[in-house]
């Protein structure tokens, strides 16, 4: 089977249980792995030969559903079923694929706030301690300097 014939029939059975985007997505996916694999030095049979049928590999895709992965959304495709030809338009700024986990994307949130929660509380303590302080100069050191300012003006008005 030629990587043409695995990509349409890929995609064929793709559509039939996802959108057509969602499916162009996995189409890419696959696309660039038969790509970099030739590439690399291996024959384009061989690699196709390697993958599972592909009915199997939609089945398993479908399965794990959208939130499973996600591939970075600045690749623009068009499908045109009447050729069987895939037309595609990459827009891509470093010729990679980033590829994101769903949880990824929340746990980096909860650790942000995590340390926001922590920066808060330092602050918090660092002002509770200044008002601690500011209630000690209060309590005993204004005293004592009032204290001592009397003695001063007594031993002046005692000259």
């Amino acid at each position: 089977m030629t990587k043409q014939q695995f990509l349409d029939r890929l995609y064929e059975a793709l559509c039939e249980s996802m959108d057509k985007e969602s499916a162009l997505k996995h189409i890419n996916y696959y696309t660039d792995y038969i790509e970099s694999k030739v590439k690399a030095g291996e024959g384009e049979e061989k690699v196709v030969a390697s993958l599972d049928n592909p009915r199997l590999i939609a089945k398993s895709l479908v399965e794990a559903g959208e939130e499973a992965f996600r591939y970075n959304d600045d690749v623009y495709e068009e499908y045109t079923s009447n050729t069987s030809n895939y037309n595609r338009k990459n827009y891509k700024q470093n010729n990679t694929r980033v590829y994101k986990a769903v949880m990824g994307n929340w746990s980096f949130w909860l650790v942000l706030a995590f340390l926001i929660l922590i920066l808060l509380t330092l602050i918090g303590s660092v002002v509770g301690l200044l008002v601690i302080i500011g209630k000690i100069i209060m309590r005993f050191i204004v005293p004592i300097v009032i204290a001592v300012g009397v003695v001063m003006i007594l031993k002046i008005l005692k000259k």
